[in-house]
């Protein structure tokens, strides 16, 4: 049975009236293999996918980490779980992220020593490409209604399709619910085994509610 978790980004949006799901513009984003989605960790976009532009990397295969003497990888947005690239041949990756502080990441694979101005990435969403295109699939329009029977207000969407051309998509854990407008992660709707959709093949998430209750 697929399920869906809420980030706590998400809970406190709703506090702070910084999400209102009937206006803003809400996507789906198709998650890679592996990919294990934190209700504290993915909180924004950044969570998911960002650089830290070109800066001097010190790489240390003593603990499988890599450092920085100036800005923050906690500010750029990287998180544990995040499967991280570089373009330092000696570390092109993929890496994944065990641990992050300011100014220092370690690593659950080993590294090499290496000194050089390079950049790091990270990116957990499917790659686009046969059909799906990063960040892009919007949710349709949304309809926000109150129940007084069950004491409850659900967010309604219509079914979204994922058609495969040329190629595959995924495999895929699941899907996030992303509020474009206010930046925020709403949740991931988690399939109960990684789908892929052959060539021609279809990924439906149909008719998704948002139960607050």
């Amino acid at each position: 049975m697929d399920t869906f978790v809420r980030s706590n980004y998400y809970l406190k949006a709703l506090k702070t009236k910084l999400i209102n799901e009937g206006s803003d513009t809400i996507r789906l984003l198709l998650m890679r293999t592996g990919f294990v989605f934190s209700k504290v960790n993915h909180a924004r976009l950044i969570n998911i996918r960002t650089n830290t532009t070109a800066i001097a990397l010190v790489w240390d295969a003593v603990d499988s980490s890599v450092s920085r003497a100036t800005g923050s990888f906690v500010t750029d947005g990287f998180v544990p779980g995040n499967l991280c690239t570089s373009d330092d041949t000696s570390n092109p990756g993929p890496l994944t992220i065990a641990t992050v502080a300011a100014d220092k990441i370690t690593f659950e694979e080993a590294v090499v020593n290496s000194s050089a101005t390079k950049t790091l990435s990270s990116d957990d969403e499917l790659l686009t490409g046969h059909g799906y295109t990063q960040n892009n699939k919007g949710t349709g329009t949304v309809t926000v209604t109150q129940d007084d029977t069950y004491h409850r207000v659900d967010s309604t969407f219509p079914t979204v399709d994922f058609l495969a051309t040329s190629d595959s998509i995924g495999p895929t854990p699941g899907a996030i619910l992303y509020d474009v407008t206010a930046d925020v992660i709403i949740g991931m709707l988690a399939f109960n085994a990684e789908k892929t959709a052959a060539n021609a093949e279809h990924i439906y998430i149909g008719n998704g509610t948002i139960r607050g209750e």
